[in-house]
């Protein structure tokens, strides 16, 4: 994570009223600079992605759905959005020649199968980030409340949004499956 991570690793539920205002002071340099990076990419961004770039759009997010197909190199990425008020949406992200570090897939899997549906959720996301890498490909990377994060690196990222009805998520047999050879492998 390039702008949130060491601002979020340093905040802490028992500030005082002086260590919550330097705490916002760093969240609102952070928002500034990645607010700048965005506006200086977005030309090279498709649409979709440059309308949910803002760092909060994911907020208490969860991973719905989680498919890698190895032989595309492919990966898609289901985030079940929004809240009561304003209802619930799926974000879904499809990362087009797609490769993570070891450490972040595991981290990926790990939080898709470790979060429990409905309104008790374990790992929901804080924030995230879309930027360029210097080769031009770009990397999307993602925190979440308990500090774990990972990247995606991606040749293209399409962005759709589909409304649910409810915050709900599949169990956990139908949360991760994974494409190799002909066949899905659950």
């Amino acid at each position: 994570m390039k702008y949130f991570l060491e601002v979020y690793q340093a905040w802490r539920w028992d500030e005082t009223d002086e260590e919550a205002a330097e705490s916002l002071k760093r969240l609102e340099t952070a928002c500034q600079a990645y607010e700048q990076r965005i506006s200086f990419i977005a030309d090279r961004l498709p649409p979709e992605v440059v309308a949910i770039a803002d760092a909060s759009h994911v907020d208490d997010a969860v991973v719905a759905t989680l498919l890698f197909d190895r032989r595309s190199s492919n990966i898609q990425l289901v985030l079940r959005c929004g809240n009561i008020p304003d209802g619930y949406f799926d974000l879904v992200l499809s990362y087009e020649q797609a490769e993570m570090e070891p450490a972040h897939e595991h981290t990926l899997r790990r939080i898709a199968m470790e979060t429990v549906g409905g309104m008790q959720t374990f790992h929901e996301c804080y924030c995230h980030e879309i930027d360029f890498l210097p080769d031009a490909r770009i990397e999307h990377r993602l925190i979440f409340h308990d500090a774990d994060w990972f990247a995606i690196r991606c040749q293209g990222l399409s962005v759709q949004r589909q409304e649910r009805p409810n915050r709900d998520i599949p169990p956990l047999s139908e949360r991760v499956h994974e494409v190799s050879g002909d066949a899905p492998c659950p």
